[in-house]
């Protein structure tokens, strides 16, 4: 079997980021297409998502300039969408919506992210481009994400003597006003930062507003943002880079508790963003601190620890959606993994392998349960901008995914492994093995 050796230089060539849904590569250097789905341009024939879960897309101006998409709410529960622009040609503008069971406009804001409570049991999530005058061509490929916001635990009634609540809050902190990106508070440049010996603890006020922070980051340093000292809220920390809408990482309660703990390794020098939200419902204006730090390159493992989830057949990867929770694998370390989603929706398994330079890693897949058809996408660093390649099948008849790399640093390589839309008939049965061998130059096959 023949197998060329992709090398960083494909990324001068122009090789252009592709995504999951349907993605075919004929041959490693041909360009990707994504299949977005037809026809979905009202709420009568909108595609369904799960929540939570993810989809991606595309909008092409004068072609196709909306997409909706159904989803199931509960009454009383909050929600949230937002959108990343994966790739845009031509700086084709975007605008999110949410609409009623009866397809009646209801949100308040047309931004890239909404948060609504459900009063009905389906709404529908409308992404439209704004077509402009000019003449060029202009199209983006976006991804869609849908959360539902848990609510914070009711107390369980006891015996002992209530404490008294503290005050409630009445006024903002002295960070505001940040609801926005635009409006992001700038914090001073330094490697270390705690809002509460700066300028005081922040709060929510008003109740559950967004809450936006930029700080300085430099090429090829790592960051933890962590949230503490919670009081009468639940963080929610989501790190975004400089353009403001394409998402890093992003974390519930890693901090422990309900308080958040999010790391990265920054790809650029220059500004990245943070936006703290509160999940807890009702009037919550409590306070939160945060502390911003610049730490060690961590170490890598190679041991993997099962994933949170209710469903028990899902892999011991688990969560690994995003960048941000990638799971760590180690070289010549075959695992066997699956794409059955821990929490509903699609499963799309992120990984990450320590690499040094001057070897060669060959990333690949095998022993493919029944039906299962793995697409795998290759990055240098946790962003999408970061794609070097990929791979969906090794040669006509087989199925498997096969990349190549010879590494030029010493850091993190991400691979993802997906099946886009091509669902196997049976998801708890849809197991893979993933292998990245490395190798000296002199070994190569």
């Amino acid at each position: 079997m023949n197998r060329q050796l992709i090398v960083a230089g494909l990324v001068g060539l122009g090789l252009v980021l592709f995504v999951f849904i349907a993605a075919t590569l004929a041959a490693p250097q041909s360009k990707p297409v994504l299949v977005d789905s037809p026809g979905n341009d009202s709420c009568s024939t909108a595609d369904y998502l799960s929540v939570p879960g993810f989809t991606m897309g595309t909008l092409t101006e004068t072609v196709d300039v909306v997409d909706y998409y159904e989803v199931s709410t509960e009454p009383g529960q909050q929600y949230q969408a937002s959108t990343i622009i994966l790739e845009n040609v031509g700086d084709l503008q975007t605008r999110l919506r949410i609409y009623n069971d009866i397809c009646q406009y209801t949100s308040l804001q047309d931004d890239s992210s909404i948060l609504w409570t459900a009063s009905t049991y389906t709404y529908y999530v409308r992404i439209e481009a704004l077509v402009s005058s000019t003449s060029t061509v202009q199209s983006v490929v976006y991804r869609l994400d849908v959360d539902w916001i848990e609510p914070s635990p009711t107390a369980t009634p006891t015996r002992t003597p209530t404490p008294t609540p503290p005050p409630s809050i009445t006024e903002g902190d002295e960070y505001e006003v940040n609801d926005l990106y635009t409006d992001a508070f700038t914090l001073p440049v330094t490697t270390y930062l705690e809002l509460g010996n700066y300028l005081g603890v922040a709060n929510f006020y008003p109740a559950n507003e967004n809450d936006w922070y930029a700080f300085w980051g430099k090429d090829g340093k790592w960051y933890q943002i962590t949230t503490s000292e919670l009081s009468g809220v639940d963080t929610y920390l989501q790190i975004y880079r400089q353009n403001g809408t394409t998402r890093i990482t992003r974390n519930d309660d890693g901090g422990g508790g309900y308080a958040s703990l999010a790391s990265f390794e920054a790809d650029y020098t220059g500004y990245h963003y943070i936006l703290v939200t509160n999940k807890a419902t009702g009037d919550a204006t409590g306070t939160y601190n945060m502390t911003v730090e610049e730490i060690g390159e961590p170490e890598p493992q190679s041991t993997n620890t099962p994933g949170p989830g209710p469903d028990s057949k899902a892999d011991s990867c688990e969560e690994n959606a995003d960048f941000g929770t990638a799971c760590v694998i180690a070289a010549d370390d075959p695992k066997t993994f699956n794409f059955a989603p821990p929490y509903g929706g699609v499963d799309n398994d992120f990984f990450k392998l320590w690499i040094k330079p001057g070897y060669n890693y060959e990333c690949s897949t095998s022993y493919l349960d029944a039906g299962v058809d793995p697409n795998m996408i290759v990055f240098t660093g946790p962003s999408w901008d970061n794609a070097i390649g990929g791979n969906d099948d090794v040669e006509p008849g087989d199925l498997n995914s096969y990349f190549a790399y010879y590494a030029a640093y010493e850091g993190w390589l991400y691979i993802l492994v997906g099946y886009g839309d091509r669902t196997p008939s049976d998801i708890y049965n849809s197991n893979y093995t993933l292998e990245c061998k490395m190798t000296t130059p002199e070994t190569v096959n």
